[in-house]
């Protein structure tokens, strides 16, 4: 079950753990994931307590230059973080990955769940986005799981259940890992439309991360995401008007470009 985590993994503080439950993000589409685990993280005050040194799962396609002097090669961060809930005595550990490994995705992904479940986690969550054609101020999430049991009550919380459909990167391919070694696994999926895939969507990340608190019983403070949501509905708002003028624009000849035939 380890995975060879060993080699790769150091544990900066030991912790005390009781039935933890794993949430592991990495960048993805329009930063859904990412966003929302961050924020988690940061709110609740979870702590570093291991990071992971996987050199040979990425590559180096360049270097940062500082003032004129060339900087040495910075590694990717991948941290372990832990959080208690005092009042539950529920145990999170969070794995952030900063960017998706470049090779070996499922033997990363193996390294990653034999740590976690070394410290007893059995039910791991991920988070990521979802297309569709249009932008929506309160998009619907999506949820998947490694089994039938799990999905049970997610329609009563206002979740979409559906049938057929793709998990890209380490979001998804990490509960599939998962499902092989016998642990449980959930995906949330923001729904957010493709113009935004490279610039994010904090509508949808808002939403995953409201759905997973609720699915896990925990109360996080919304406020700072709240307003940071209001500032990109009227960024998207614009963005999208642009694109519709864009796309107009595109079938229009003015008159002085207009030969004869097309008069």
């Amino acid at each position: 079950m380890e995975g060879n985590w060993r080699k790769n993994i150091r544990i900066r503080r030991d912790i005390k753990v009781l039935n933890p439950v794993l949430i592991a993000s990495w960048p993805g589409v329009a930063d859904v994931s990412l966003d929302a685990v961050t924020y988690l993280r940061e709110k609740i005050g979870a702590e570093e307590f291991a990071e992971v040194e996987l050199s040979e799962f990425f590559d180096f396609d360049g270097v940062f230059v500082k003032h004129g002097i060339v900087q040495s090669l910075r590694l990717p961060q991948n941290k372990f973080y832990h959080w208690r809930d005092k009042d539950t005595n529920k145990d999170l550990i969070i794995f952030e990955g900063k960017p998706q490994p470049a090779t070996k995705s499922y033997e990363f992904a193996r390294q990653i769940l034999g740590f976690a479940h070394e410290y007893g986690v059995e039910q791991v969550y991920t988070l990521a986005a979802v297309f569709v054609d249009r932008f929506e101020q309160n998009p619907r999430v999506w949820v998947t799981a490694t089994d039938t049991h799990l999905l049970e009550g997610m329609e009563e919380m206002g979740l979409v259940l559906k049938s057929d459909f793709h998990v890209n990167g380490m979001n998804g391919l990490l509960l599939s890992v998962a499902k092989e070694m016998g642990l449980k696994g959930i995906c949330l999926l923001g729904e957010t439309p493709h113009y935004l895939a490279d610039i994010g969507d904090p509508s949808a990340s808002k939403a995953v991360l409201e759905a997973l608190t609720k699915v896990l019983g925990l109360e996080v403070e919304m406020d700072e995401f709240t307003e940071r949501t209001k500032y990109a509905r009227q960024t998207i708002a614009k963005l999208s008007r642009e694109l519709q003028q864009a796309f107009i624009d595109s079938f229009i000849i003015p008159l002085w470009e207009q030969s004869e035939e097309d008069s």
